[in-house]
């Protein structure tokens, strides 16, 4: 990890003398910054654009499964992560929302069985 070195700007005026204690500091303020080193400044929101920050930035793990419902019925799994984006389910006549802590799979084919799948994304310690 490098280390965030403050610089005086009365040290970079014109006529100052260029040292290796500047040129040290020119090379790993920038990494230093990206790594969130000690005494560095912080990434504001306000330098972030809409959509900026996704699921390739963020520590993640992902949960998934699948399994069929008879006609007119419905299940829970259990959601024992925080969630990062709002789970994803597939299937014939599936509906699925969030409700209980956890993720309810409903059929809503009166007559038929059907098969579904679901995936999300969860923070991961």
């Amino acid at each position: 990890m490098a280390s965030w070195t403050n610089q005086s700007t009365s040290s970079l005026l014109p006529g100052e003398p260029w040292t290796s204690a500047k040129a040290l500091a020119a090379f790993e303020n920038p990494t230093a910054l990206a790594e969130g080193a000690s005494g560095a400044p912080k990434i504001q929101e306000a330098a972030m654009d809409e959509d900026s920050v996704n699921l390739l930035a963020i520590k993640d793990g992902t949960a998934s499964g699948s399994g069929s419902l008879g006609a007119s019925s419905r299940t829970t799994v259990t959601i024992t992560d925080e969630l990062a984006f709002t789970p994803k389910v597939t299937g014939g006549d599936i509906q699925a929302y969030l409700g209980g802590g956890g993720l309810i799979i409903q059929n809503i084919d009166p007559d038929s069985s059907s098969s579904y799948t679901y995936t999300w994304k969860y923070v991961a310690s």
